[in-house]
């Protein structure tokens, strides 16, 4: 793999047998190598791929673009460059729930969530708001307090464990944590939180809750 470019496609398909095939044999035709897949999401006789594929140089990513794109009922949704083809979205989660009962006070623990949630999830940007409305951290360039606060205000008064809602073109997603009566927020300037991403989110906001019950007891200070 050495001297190739890297990159992480997100491609939405008809969920039948030989679609994805399909798409891997358009990958190869540019001399290029499908080296991990992920199901983001299936359903309604469709399903969202991430794809890992390697290419012998970056400036093939345009032409593989187009001829996955020329495979009837396939879209490319997004192409992001990865620094290396070793994406495993698996290991990234263990990790950060690694680093999430690593933390030793509230103030670490809030910002290894929004840095290392960010991260995993591949967010634009993360903030983690208490039940005041307080701020306790933040990760990328996101949205100011005021809006933040109201955001998670407005998913606290439906009662949502989680809400996903599209902003001003931005997907924003938020989990509770009950144990600070308040929630992680993500967002995503390109693109959209799936189904697996978004049990990712769950799963990594249910660690850090019942950690944050462990170092500080009712709230973080």
């Amino acid at each position: 793999m050495d001297g190739r470019a890297s990159f992480l496609i997100r491609v939405w398909m008809p969920d039948r047998p030989g679609v994805l095939g399909a798409v891997g044999t358009r990958i190869g035709a540019v001399k290029g190598d499908l080296v991990g897949i992920e199901i983001l999401e299936q359903g309604a006789g469709s399903a969202v791929d991430e794809l890992v594929v390697t290419l012998p140089d970056a400036g093939l990513v345009d032409l593989m673009v187009r001829e996955i794109n020329e495979i009837e009922g396939v879209g490319v949704e997004s192409v992001e460059p990865l620094a290396t083809a070793d994406h495993d979205p698996q290991l990234d989660a263990l990790t950060t729930a690694e680093m999430l009962v690593s933390a030793q006070t509230p103030d670490e623990l809030a910002a290894s969530l929004c840095l290392h949630g960010r991260r995993c999830i591949g967010a634009s940007w993360t903030a983690l708001v208490d039940e005041a409305g307080r701020v306790l951290a933040r990760d990328g360039d996101g949205p100011d307090d005021n809006w933040l606060r109201a955001f998670t205000f407005g998913s606290q008064a439906a009662d949502l464990d989680q809400a996903v809602e599209v902003i001003q073109g931005i997907d924003t997603l938020a989990s509770s944590l009950p144990s600070i009566g308040g929630s992680f927020v993500l967002g995503r300037r390109e693109g959209v939180f799936r189904a697996r991403e978004r049990r990712r989110v769950e799963a990594i906001t249910r660690i850090a809750d019942a950690w944050f019950s462990h170092v500080t007891g009712p709230a973080p200070v």
